[in-house]
């Protein structure tokens, strides 16, 4: 067997085990785990790293909601090509059909 068949069969032996979150930290007493607005899924840690690295404010929250807007319209657009973009932008379209 090669290497290709082999990780084939390793990845089909993967995707049938069974998933836990282990993210247990997100379920901290009075902190809600669900995003209450816009901002909690763009401000996700990692996303908004990728969204720092193309220009948005390191601390947007102190900006009006309106130049917010403006700062992550051009900042989301330039970082398209990231896999947290995608993420976004593929649940906005499953769960809202957002384009």
């Amino acid at each position: 067997m090669g290497k290709f068949e082999r990780f084939d069969s390793f990845r089909q032996e993967f995707f049938t085990l069974p998933v836990f979150d282990t993210h247990t930290h997100m379920n901290m007493p009075g902190i809600p785990v669900a995003a209450q607005s816009v901002w909690d899924v763009m401000h996700y840690f990692w996303f908004h790293r990728e969204l720092i690295a193309a220009g948005y404010p390191a601390r947007p929250m102190e900006l009006n909601e309106q130049a917010r807007y403006a700062e992550l319209e051009n900042a989301f657009a330039l970082t398209r090509n990231t896999s947290w973009n995608w993420a976004v932008r593929k649940t906005a379209r499953q769960l809202y059909d957002i384009d």
